[in-house]
This record gives C-alpha cells, sequence and structure tokens, in this order.
C-alpha cells in the first residue's frame, strides 16, 4: 500500500511515521520529498571489494554544489531523519532528476521497518549534472530559497 500525501500528513501528526526536520510544504500527492544533505562519500579506488574495508574521502559540499561527471558514484544522505514502526518507506526519485540522468539509488530501495535514521543515496550519474545540498528532488533556485527563509 502507498500511502496519499494526507494519509503520510496523518501518521506523522500522530507518530506512526518520524520525519525529521518536518515540513508540510514537503508533502505530495502520494510522498514526502527528502532533501539532500551536505556531506559525501567518495570511494578512492576504481575496484571495490566486499571483503575489505574500501578507501574513501569524505566530501562536504558547500552552496555551489558538486559537479558529478558521467559514471561518477557518491553516497550522500537525506537532511531528515525518517523512520517508522508501522510501515516501509521506499525511496524512488521524481521523475525531474531522473531526467537529469540520476541515480538517486541503485538497488537499496526499501528502508526496513523500525529503522529510524537518515536515508543513504546512492548516487550514480549518467551524465554530467550539479547536485546542491539541501536540493529537493524538484525545487527550482526560486523555491529553495524561500524553504530556507
Amino acid at each position: 500500500m502507498i500511502l496519499s500525501g494526507a494519509a503520510i500528513l496523518e501518521e506523522a501528526s500522530c507518530g506512526k511515521i518520524c520525519i525529521s526536520p518536518f515540513s508540510r510544504d514537503r508533502i505530495t500527492t502520494n510522498s514526502y520529498d527528502l532533501t539532500l544533505g551536505e556531506t559525501f562519500l567518495r570511494y578512492q579506488n576504481n575496484v571495490l571489494d566486499p571483503r575489505k574495508d574500501n578507501p574513501h574521502d569524505i566530501v562536504r559540499v558547500d552552496a555551489a554544489g558538486i559537479v558529478l561527471n558521467k559514471g561518477d558514484f557518491l553516497l550522500g544522505h537525506s537532511l531528515e531523519k525518517i523512520g517508522s514502526d508501522h510501515y516501509v518507506p521506499i525511496i524512488h526519485a521524481k521523475s525531474s532528476i531522473a531526467r537529469l540522468g540520476l541515480f538517486v539509488h541503485v538497488t537499496a530501495d526499501l528502508i526496513d521497518i523500525g529503522s529510524h535514521g537518515n536515508v543513504t543515496f546512492q548516487l550514480y550519474s549518467t551524465l554530467p549534472v550539479r547536485i546542491y545540498p539541501r536540493q529537493c528532488s524538484h525545487e527550482t533556485e526560486t523555491q529553495r530559497k524561500r524553504h530556507l527563509i
């Protein structure tokens, strides 16, 4: 079952869905728009080994954003902490982000029931694209500034 925006608001109001910080402006027809955090993990090696600790850099991005080139992969996070003991959140990008050639999750789109915390985004770029901290998937710059005021 996918909840409507009205149901998300109702369930968040009674504590069955936790989103912090929460903004009513981020509720859409049947989803809640998360915002992108400010730190990213970038692997150093071209070959990753699941049996080893893979060396990586932590990149903090300022308001100018960061450019992902074709084939770049970063791990990012949501600004919001989310979770539920009653529902299984699903992460899906907006079509506006998909049209830019950016995947926000590669394989892990389900969040376990009972898990509470920041969402990890697996950012893979098929085209050069600039992303910004505190970016919401569908916002223009004017809309973004309104949310930050």
